[in-house]
């Protein structure tokens, strides 16, 4: 069984890391950027504080850095040294002579799981709880697959390093939430005061897309 796997984890690495194109590789390195990603985290931020008030988003926001901080932590400091599982990308794995680098990223020696699994199922799933609607469900599912796509296909995680780091950022997700809900009050509510008008049609039918 474990075999098989690990067979599979190959054949969908090389799947994804053995077709490049000049256009895929400098989207990929761009999309598993950190700034690049700054506008979308400041629109969240604002679409929380349209929904709920500065007040309760800054308990979301104590609740996502902390989950954040638990889901890295945990992979990067209690499974990677345990595990020691050499990246695909890294020189001493045998099959790095069968990897594309993209624009020379190797990413460090171990891999897993995915701290970029973990963090972005992290933020992902607190969100979803936060404000459990079809749009910010689907919309940050999306942005999670594209994200940790970008890792298989650069060469620098197996596709089970980005499922374990989803289980483990789910699983940090749904701890401080939990506490959360019963201690500083991160539970879910409906607007509570009206939208401004606003000056264009495109501003409103937005704000609605995601309440």
């Amino acid at each position: 069984m474990i075999d098989f796997i690990n067979e599979l984890d190959q054949s969908l690495l090389f799947a994804a890391n053995g077709n490049h194109t000049p256009f895929f590789d400098d989207f990929m390195y761009v999309v598993t950027g950190k700034l690049v990603w700054i506008p979308f985290y400041a629109f969240l931020i604002f679409l929380m504080q349209r929904r709920f008030g500065w007040k309760r988003t800054g308990i979301a926001l104590i609740g996502v850095a902390l989950t954040i901080l638990m889901a890295d932590q945990i992979c990067s400091h209690v499974i990677r040294p345990y595990v020691c599982r050499l990246r695909p990308s890294n020189p001493d794995n045998p099959i790095s002579q069968f990897i594309t680098l993209v624009h020379g990223v190797k990413g460090g020696r171990y891999g897993f799981p995915s701290c970029h699994g973990a963090n972005t199922a992290a933020l992902a799933t607190f969100l979803m709880m936060q404000f459990r609607t079809r749009a910010m469900a689907v919309t940050m599912i999306l942005w999670m697959l594209l994200l940790s796509y970008s890792r298989v296909y650069m060469g620098v995680h197996y596709p089970t390093d980005i499922l374990v780091g989803w289980l483990v950022g789910s699983f940090s997700a749904m701890t401080i939430w939990l506490l959360g809900y019963r201690y500083a009050n991160f539970r879910h509510a409906r607007m509570e005061r009206q939208l401004p008008a606003p000056d264009s049609p495109f501003y409103i039918r937005l704000l609605n897309y995601f309440n």
